[in-house]
C-alpha cells in the first residue's frame, strides 16, 4: 500500500496487487493500456466538461480507457460508450469518487466499475471511515 499527499494535501491511498498466473499454460502476450482512473465531468463541482467532451478528448489523445469518477455520483456511461466506444481501443468505465469528511478533512476513495452510486457511510475515525466506505464500494461492485 502506498500513502501520499496530493496537491491539495489530501492523503491518497493506492493499493497495488499482483496476481500469479492461474495455470501452467503459456500466458498470452502482455499489453499495456493507456488510461485514466480518475476523471471528472460537469457532474462534479470541480469538473468543467460534459461526459461526451471528456470522452472525446481522451479518445483523440489515444487513451484506451477512462473511468468517470464524479464526486458522490455514478455517471452513466452506457450511451457514451455506444457513441464513442471502440472494442479493443476505447472504453468508458463507470466509477465514483466517494467523498466523505472526518474532522473537517475530506476522505476520498475511488470506486471503479460500480453498478450504482455509493453513499459515504462515515465513521468515528479516518480508518473506520475508510473501512466503512470501502465496504459500501464492495457492495456496489
Amino acid at each position: 500500500m502506498l500513502l501520499f499527499p496530493n496537491q491539495a494535501g489530501t492523503l491518497v491511498c493506492a493499493v497495488l496487487i499482483a496476481a500469479p498466473a492461474l495455470c501452467a499454460q503459456a500466458a498470452p502476450a502482455k499489453q499495456w493500456f493507456k488510461g485514466n482512473t480518475h476523471t471528472h465531468t460537469m457532474n462534479s463541482p470541480d469538473g468543467d466538461a460534459t461526459l461526451v467532451d471528456v470522452a472525446n478528448w481522451y479518445r483523440q489523445n489515444n487513451y484506451n480507457f477512462i473511468v468517470i469518477t464524479d464526486h458522490n455520483s455514478r455517471t452513466d456511461v452506457e450511451e457514451a460508450n455506444k457513441l464513442l466506444g471502440q472494442p479493443g481501443r476505447f472504453l468508458l468505465i463507470p466509477g465514483e469518487e466517494v467523498t466523505d469528511r472526518f474532522d473537517q478533512k475530506e476522505v476520498h476513495l475511488s470506486a471503479i466499475g460500480i453498478r450504482e452510486t455509493v453513499v459515504p457511510r462515515h465513521g468515528e475515525s479516518v480508518a473506520e471511515e475508510i473501512c466503512a466506505d470501502r465496504q459500501a464500494i464492495a457492495e456496489s461492485a
